[in-house]
């Protein structure tokens, strides 16, 4: 009866997920069409073969979930394949972050890390797209592996879905990073204050899980040391601390707030807070590597200043994590006063993202995409040459040989 009722919460907030994320980008659902990586990549590269190809990686990593998506809509007619992407996308995101939510184990953090999503400014470049809803199923990860593993008879299915989470975008390495960090941690002694919840955090983790993330995330790892016509990632530590004390303010609330050295202390003293706090270790660890990955995402960022313009309409995707670690964060942390308390944190903080949203209405939904009428431009591709179609954005398009 207790999985019953743990199952029934999961699929409301699924639904309610679903319902979210539709009203993100409706357009995506009621006229779906493709959108970049979506057709160049997973789309093109499946055309003209019977089997999935998992094992061709992009931008330096593999594309698990896409690419099995991909092959399932190959044998669907052509003019349906945006919908089936966009669809595909909506059902993984959903799932994982309901997944991420229920997990939190307490409804003021859902409720927060829910509107850390939903109602922070946006350009809504990753939602609605196949090719974008990795950097949702990273909230599966981290909760999946992070989090105390339940009893549950799902729990042996657990593993394998990790494994297809990590070997879907570059997070699983990201975040064995963070829990190399947490297992050296664990052997500081246990005096020091900051530490000394490390090692029962370490220990009530899923080995099969981690085992299964490692798996992922080095595969991750080889791939992109090995890819072929790879530029060395050089890192300007300027430039790193430019992004978070400064871009992320204008990804979270719209506008840079504060001087960047006054954010970067709050950020500090946020953390110092919550780690100093009575949490439990479970959720302690959760928000260091939640917070650690997010900032890695913006430090990888950082080294394309084409993707990373201080301005909202641009590289949005690399602060997804960081908005929502950064509500819940500051959340747990005001819980802390006791004149606050738990019930006032939570109004405090709601009210803050209400504003947010407010002062950015035109950024909270992702703007209509130009009809391109891709059901027509498909209905008769030549049978002796290849056929070129517009895609999203313009003024991409896409080049199909013809159909063997």
């Amino acid at each position: 009866m207790q999985q019953q009722s743990a199952y029934r919460r999961w699929l409301a907030v699924f639904l309610l997920c679903m319902g979210a994320f539709f009203l993100k980008s409706p357009d995506a659902y009621l006229n779906p069409q493709f959108w970049a990586e979506d057709a160049v990549i997973f789309f093109k590269q499946q055309w003209n073969h019977e089997w999935p190809r998992i094992l061709v990686p992009y931008a330096g990593y593999y594309h698990l979930l896409p690419r099995v998506a991909a092959w399932l809509a190959s044998f669907f007619p052509i003019g349906l394949a945006p919908a089936l992407y966009n669809l595909t996308a909506l059902v993984v995101a959903s799932a994982s972050i309901a997944y991420f939510l229920q997990r939190l184990s307490s409804v003021s953090l859902a409720l927060v890390a829910f509107l850390g999503l939903f109602l922070t400014p946006t350009n809504g470049e990753v939602f609605g797209t196949l090719t974008n809803s990795q950097w949702f199923v990273q909230f599966f990860l981290l909760a999946a592996c992070f989090l105390p593993a339940s009893a549950s008879h799902l729990r042996w299915i657990m593993p394998v879905l990790v494994l297809g989470g990590a070997l879907t975008g570059p997070f699983s390495a990201m975040m064995l990073a963070m829990h190399a960090v947490l297992l050296a941690a664990s052997r500081l002694p246990q005096r020091w204050q900051l530490t000394s919840w490390v090692s029962s955090f370490v220990s009530a983790l899923d080995p099969w899980r981690l085992i299964a993330l490692w798996a992922g995330g080095l595969t991750q790892i080889g791939v992109a040391l090995s890819a072929s016509g790879q530029k060395p990632v050089e890192f300007s530590l300027h430039t790193i601390l430019s992004a978070i004390a400064g871009m992320s303010q204008t990804h979270t609330f719209g506008m840079r707030l504060m001087p960047a050295i006054l954010f970067l202390g709050l950020l500090v003293l946020i953390l110092l807070l919550i780690l100093h706090g009575n949490l439990s270790a479970r959720l302690k660890g959760l928000i260091v590597i939640s917070c650690g990955v997010a900032l890695l995402q913006i430090a990888f960022g950082s080294i394309k200043p084409k993707l990373m313009a201080d301005v909202l309409g641009v590289g949005d995707r690399y602060f997804v994590l960081f908005k929502v670690m950064f509500w819940l964060s500051a959340h747990i942390a005001l819980s802390r006063f006791a004149w606050l308390g738990g019930s006032r944190a939570l109004m405090a903080i709601v009210l803050c993202v209400v504003l947010v949203a407010a002062n950015n209405r035109s950024h909270l939904v992702r703007a209509p995409l130009p009809d391109i009428h891709w059901t027509e431009a498909t209905r008769s591709l030549p049978a002796d040459r290849e056929a070129v179609i517009d895609i999203h954005p313009r003024p991409w398009t896409l080049t199909l040989p013809p159909k063997e």
